[in-house]
């Protein structure tokens, strides 16, 4: 690069000087053209003027070519160093993203196996701890089912002792009714007898008292 920014300067010196040559020849022409110069001097200035420009421009030509080669061969040497940076970084990072994948797998891993722990723990904390509420939970119901037989033999204790009383006084108030009922019949066996001995008298006596009454009549 260094090389074609020399090259470019030298260029920028040519053309300075062309410049230089090209004004000096304008005042040559205007001297003559003071001095009252032929045809044929014009002529000659015109034609050295065409032959300046011509070799001006080939070495313009020339040293554009070359600035473009150079400047071609600097991109291109540019271009190879870029491309072989770039593939140096490529490898680099590549390096370096496998090295950070290898970190974090493994980084991973130890936190997979420190989590498992942790969960083992854990579980077994939790298991431990609802074998303890499992006992207790059965205690309780033991204790639980034994006040409710308890309670429940109370009650069927007293529930037999009320039944057993309910019993003996139906069985006396049945008593009571039994010997009403034998009483009110005998009584109306008594009354029936009576009614019947009655009609059994009037059924003798009408007759009697009917032939009695025949007997005066």
């Amino acid at each position: 690069m260094n090389d074609e920014l020399h090259d470019h300067g030298d260029m920028e010196t040519r053309v300075t000087r062309l410049e230089a040559d090209v004004t000096a020849i304008k005042i040559d022409v205007a001297v003559i053209k003071a001095n009252c110069a032929t045809k044929a001097d014009v002529a000659e200035v015109r034609t050295e003027m065409r032959s300046g420009f011509a070799e001006v421009r080939a070495e313009m030509q020339s040293g554009f070519a070359e600035v473009r080669a150079e400047m071609q061969s600097g991109f291109a040497e540019v271009r190879a160093e870029m491309q072989s940076g770039f593939v140096e970084v490529r490898a680099e990072m590549q390096s370096g993203f496998a090295e950070v994948r290898a970190e974090m797998q493994s980084g991973f891993a130890e936190v997979r196996t420190e989590m498992q722990s942790e969960f083992a723990k854990v579980r077994g904390e939790m298991q431990s701890e609802f074998a303890g509420v499992r006992g207790e939970m059965q205690s309780e119901f033991a204790g639980v089912r034994a006040e409710t037989h308890s309670e429940f033999a109370k009650v069927r204790a007293e529930t037999h002792s009320e039944f057993a009383k309910v019993r003996a006084e139906m069985h006396s108030e049945i008593a009571g009714v039994r010997s009403e009922i034998r009483s009110a019949v005998s009584e109306a066996k008594s009354a029936i007898i009576m009614w019947v001995a009655g009609l059994v008298f009037l059924a003798q006596l009408i007759p009697a008292a009917v032939r009695l009454i025949e007997k005066y009549i």
